[in-house]
């Protein structure tokens, strides 16, 4: 049989006194009368139990009560440790019905009624006690006391009408170690808990207990054994006071008592039915609460809390770990990991309410992202603020992203959380450090500082370059909230760009205040893209698409963030004004700006990026899909290619936010490359789109003009803005309206969450060409006029030359017009040859990129081109466009002509010829490589004109050409006004003297013809005006004399290129029939679709095309 241990239940015999027989043991004996009255002299009583807390029972149901008696009142107790064991559970037991709301205890009373009449409680009633500290307390009606914890109900003890309390006997077995911190130590048995309360619970506790003592010193006195009783349990209750008062003598007495609702009403009992009334409990109470950043108001309070954690707190800030409130009624020596497993805002059973915790581990990631440091010793992220110690990864030849998630950043701003962050970093581990700011004590706060230890096998090693990260504009200025995120990484250029690239980190924009777009796929998880932004994020939430240890597949894994740099604040500078013309071209479009008393320069754009990720080479090619990081000199004159790139093509039949679904494409000759890629995507003729799409697309570019215009301004403290666009008069009535609209329009975008607003449209103005243009010329080179003695302005395109023509003194514009031959025809013949005119270094067929490398070379190879005017085509591309030339110059001479037969144009002679424009280049190269009004080349132009307009041989004009050609129409439009401005452009009056007072305004768009034509019927020579109307209705040519007359004058001259134009009759007739051609798919269109183009104008452009033996791209 198993040997088990043997306990005493009677103490052992004293062998001097006893009066029992050992050796008799197991026999019955006769005893004397009086055996049982010296029974108790025979044990040894003296001496005391080792270990009071064995002694759970004695031979009676009531012996519980009855050992708390005597270990508590009885001072001759043979026990004498008993009192030790049961005074602590004692003391627990009155502190925890005390601190019942306080501590957020779960206690239930049970009544048990002894007052019946059945055979067991006639037995219970029989042996139960008679003491009582209370007259009106008897052991006939008691209660149980049970605890529940995580769910289980557990007795815990009973009532006594002596002690009050008692605890039960198999508490310790039933609890199995669970009872928790500050009622026990080791779960098991109930201790004196006043070590282990904070200084709130003891000011409760100590109220409480003052209160009973209170109530029993009142209470009727009673017989004389009961008032003994009573006294020396307030006896108990005092030591338990003073003991408190020695712990903690700042102890108050005041804290309010509130029924407790354990339903306890009878007698003496009544007084345990009262518990202090917890205080509504708040973040405000605990000492780990974190402390956000005086920017930050979150919309839910955070403590910090871990069993680790909170204990090393309390010795960081001094105090005893049962001393550090957590939350009322919990301290950092009753914290648990068990307590922190029930959800995020409960506390082991007590509710946080609105309030939640968290470890100190929830805010870091659980990998951190390492990638190589940059190659060119550069800043790996120069957009994010530093972190101490970085450097230390970067002699390692690594860069980390900082691996915090982004509830951190709901409580710190990004400045405090990397002044409070830091590395420590080793061969084999990444150590990040980071101080948490908390509440403290009393008022007091404390930084915890939390180490989080990255082993290798938790670094997630990128070995693919850095995406391109950029934001654009790079300020902040107060009202701007328009801000753009461009992201794109190397798997863009490979054939599937949908796919994620694998060991690539992905980008979310994230502040604070705002949700800053709804632009940016989900969770940024594309190879590129452009998001708008409405304010400037205060980080980058980083994501990786990777392959963790022991998966097959890669998987989306939070990666960090990048902390971003604050931007610098630009000031307004009250009243500062800018003017800005913008010239939408068809090959380039012009922007000038004009700042408050000065005069017009070149609004040129500036990058305006900020640069978040050190891309190396690839961030040279932001201008692929983005901003360009870098304008190059060529790109500084305030001139763009009008060329749009679609990014997005879902777009095309929405609308087409800028920079987002398409931006404008500045091609340069690195961009070539990416030209040819990009070239089904590309529209390089914006300007004369007819179509919803096109429109759409020149809406988008002339939004995102207008934007980065605002950017220019916003960034040098401008105050307001003006706004003037420009159009060529060749528009039809419903061209103009559209762009009209399109202008006002794409102001009001562009400005929409900028500083600016320029509400109402007096602050945007459209000007004819021909008209911005005469503004510019009269005030070239300082003068105060140039139009003395009448003038003609050539404003020469790519897609039109626009025509003003000034007369009488002081001058004014007493005609304007535009045509649709410009640019695009003259230097075609050019461009057909124009490997032999770059010396055989470029050749291409695609009109953009031939406009491109003009722009950058063209002085150059008009340098050279001197050294191969000997070569027949060279002679011959010259020659033709000379040709085209000259016949603009006849056509104007024709029209002085016939304005001058009207009385309108006043002078007798040819007048000075201004020429501007992109196209006026074309003046250099039929000069053979510089202009001169002197050139004999140039005869050929002013002998076209002399001779059609028929007015004073003898008087000599000049051509002059503009020093910065193409500036003329933007420059002329904010250029400071003449004298006599409201007479020097009268639209009505020009009108008038053209057509009469009572003209139909159909006409007012009419043009000169320049050459005979048939309408119903009827010969009209070539000195009338066509319309639209004239049009719609049929026109028909009949014959090209004025064409043979003009090529006839051309070839005359001593100074043609090639010896003169060689057309033949069946060519002539050929351009006769193109005419027609034309004409005839343009009768019946609506009227304000009609792009209405002269006659001779029309037989010149059909000839060019012959002899160039190919039809020009032309907007038809």
């Amino acid at each position: 049989m198993e040997n088990t241990s043997k306990y005493s239940l009677l103490p052992p015999l004293d062998q001097d006194k006893t009066a029992v027989n050992p050796d008799c043991a197991g026999q019955w004996i006769r005893t004397s009368d009086n055996f049982l009255d010296v029974l108790p002299k025979s044990f040894a009583s003296g001496g005391s139990v080792k270990d009071a807390s064995q002694i759970d029972s004695i031979p009676d149901v009531w012996a519980r009560p009855l050992l708390f008696q005597m270990a508590l009142l009885d001072n001759t107790t043979l026990v004498q440790n008993l009192s030790d064991c049961v005074e602590d559970e004692w003391r627990c037991l009155l502190a925890m019905l005390a601190l019942k709301d306080v501590r957020h205890l779960n206690i239930t009373a049970e009544q048990v009624d002894i007052r019946g009449e059945n055979s067991m409680e006639d037995v219970l009633r029989a042996l139960a006690p008679v003491d009582t500290v209370d007259e009106n307390t008897g052991w006939d009606v008691l209660y149980i006391l049970s605890l529940e914890q995580n769910g289980n109900k557990t007795p815990l003890a009973m009532t006594s009408p002596v002690t009050l309390v008692v605890a039960a006997a198999d508490y310790s077995t039933a609890f199995a170690g669970k009872l928790q911190q500050p009622w026990s130590n080791d779960g098991y048995h109930l201790q004196d808990p006043i070590d282990y309360l904070t200084t709130e619970d003891l000011d409760c506790l100590y109220s409480w207990l003052k209160q009973l003592h209170r109530d029993l010193q009142n209470m009727p006195e009673g017989t004389r054994e009961q008032s003994s009783l009573r006294n020396k349990l307030m006896e108990r209750i005092s030591d338990f006071e003073a003991d408190i008062v020695a712990k903690y003598p700042q102890v108050h007495d005041g804290e309010e008592i509130v029924d407790a609702d354990l339903e306890m009403h009878r007698g003496v009992f009544r007084l345990l039915n009262r518990m202090v009334q917890g205080k509504i409990a708040t973040a405000e109470d605990s000492a780990v609460r974190i402390i956000p950043s005086v920017q930050r108001h979150p919309r839910k309070e955070l403590l910090l809390i871990s069993p680790d954690m909170v204990r090393s707190f309390a010795q960081l800030v001094n105090v005893p770990e049962t001393r550090l409130v957590v939350w009322p009624g919990i301290s950092a020596n009753d914290v648990t990991d068990n307590m922190l497993l029930h959800g995020r805002n409960v506390l082991g059973s007590t509710s946080l309410g609105m309030v939640e915790f968290r470890r100190p581990e929830d805010f870091f990631t659980e990998s951190i992202v390492v990638l190589d440091s940059s190659e060119d010793g550069n800043e790996p992220f120069p957009g994010s603020l530093h972190i101490t110690n970085s450097e230390l990864l970067t002699k390692q030849g690594m860069v980390a992203l900082l691996p915090i998630r982004q509830e951190l950043l709901e409580y710190f701003t990004p400045q405090e959380i990397a002044n409070r962050i830091s590395y420590e970093v080793s061969r084999d581990q990444i150590v990040v450090k980071f101080a948490f700011p908390l509440s403290g004590i009393g008022g007091h706060q404390a930084d915890y500082r939390f180490r989080k230890i990255y082993r290798q096998d938790k670094w997630i090693y990128l070995d693919t370059n850095k995406p391109v990260v950029e934001i654009w504009p790079n300020f902040r200025r107060e009202g701007w909230n328009k801000y753009y995120l461009y992201y794109e990484n190397s798997e863009v250029y490979k054939a599937n760009t949908e796919t994620l690239g694998k060991d690539f980190f992905y980008i979310n924009p994230w502040s604070n205040d705002a949700d800053l777009s709804t632009d940016v796929p989900d969770g940024g998880l594309t190879n590129c893209f452009t998001a708008r932004m409405n304010g400037f994020p205060e980080a980058l939430l980083c994501t990786v698409n990777t392959t963790l240890e022991g998966k097959t597949y890669p998987e989306k894994v939070d990666a960090g963030v990048i902390l971003l740099k604050q931007l610098p604040m630009v000031d307004c500078q009250m009243e500062l004004k800018w003017q800005i013309g913008v010239d939408f071209g068809t090959s380039s479009t012009m922007l000038y700006r004009c700042q408050t008393s000065g005069k017009p320069e070149p609004l040129s754009f500036e990058p305006h990026l900020f640069q978040v990720t050190n891309s190396g080479a690839s961030r040279g090619n932001t201008f692929v899909r983005f901003i360009p990081s870098i304008f190059e000199e060529s790109q500084k004159d305030g001139s763009f290619l009008s060329i749009f790139h679609m990014l997005n093509m879902g777009a095309l039949h929405d609308t087409i936010h800028p920079l987002k679904d398409g931006h404008i494409f500045l091609l340069t000759e690195r961009g070539e490359r990416f030209y040819n890629q990009e070239k089904m995507r590309l529209d390089t003729n914006l300007k004369w789109h007819d179509d919803d799409i096109g429109r759409r697309k020149v809406s988008a570019y002339i939004t995102q003009l207008c934007l980065q215009s605002l950017a220019e301004a916003a960034a040098r403290g401008v105050d307001k803005l003006e706004w003037n666009f420009s159009f060529p008069t060749a528009f039809s009535q419903e061209q103009k309206e559209a762009f009209e609209t399109t202008c006002r329009i794409a102001v009001q975008d562009a400005e929409e969450n900028t500083c600016y607003d320029s509400g109402e449209d007096d602050t945007i103005e459209s000007w004819p060409e021909s008209k911005a243009a005469a503004y510019h010329f009269n005030k070239l080179n300082g003068n105060d006029t140039n139009f003395v003695e009448g003038a003609v302005c050539l404003d020469i395109g790519a897609g039109t030359t626009d025509i003003s023509i000034i007369s009488g003194q002081p001058g004014r514009i007493i005609y304007h017009t535009s045509i649709q031959f410009a640019g695009r025809y003259l230097f075609h013949p050019i461009y057909r040859h124009y490997d032999e005119f770059t010396n055989h270094k470029k050749a291409f067929d695609d009109t953009a990129l031939l406009d491109a490398d003009m722009r950058e070379h063209s002085e150059e190879y008009l340098r050279d081109l001197h050294t191969i005017t000997g070569h027949p085509n060279v002679k011959q591309a010259l020659q033709q466009s000379q040709f085209g030339l000259a016949g603009i110059f006849h056509y104007v001479g024709d029209l002085l002509k016939n304005l001058h037969d009207r009385g309108i144009y006043l002078e007798n002679h040819v007048p000075d010829i201004f020429v501007g424009g992109n196209g006026a280049r074309i003046l250099s190269w039929v000069s053979g490589g510089s202009f001169k009004n002197s050139s004999p080349y140039m005869d050929v132009l002013k002998d076209s004109m002399r001779k059609a307009a028929d007015l004073d041989p003898a008087y000599k004009f000049g051509i002059y050409m503009s020093a910065q050609p193409k500036v003329e129409v933007a420059s002329g439009m904010i250029e400071e006004r003449p004298n006599n401005d409201e007479e020097f452009f009268n639209e009505e009056e020009l009108m008038e003297k053209l057509f009469g007072k009572q003209y139909d305004p159909q006409i007012a768009n009419a043009v000169y013809a320049g050459a005979q034509y048939t309408k119903d019927g009827k010969q009209e020579a070539g000195g009338t005006f066509i319309s639209a109307e004239d049009i719609q209705k049929g026109l028909n040519v009949t014959s090209v004399d004025e064409l043979k007359d003009f090529i006839k004058v051309f070839n005359g001259n001593n100074h043609t290129w090639a010896n003169g134009i060689k057309i033949s009759a069946d060519q002539l007739q050929r351009v006769q029939k193109n005419v027609n051609g034309y004409y005839v798919a343009e009768k019946g269109k609506p009227i304000k679709k009609i792009f209405v183009e002269p006659v001779f104008i029309m037989e010149l452009k059909k000839a060019m095309e012959v002899l160039c033996n190919r039809c020009c791209t032309n907007h038809q």
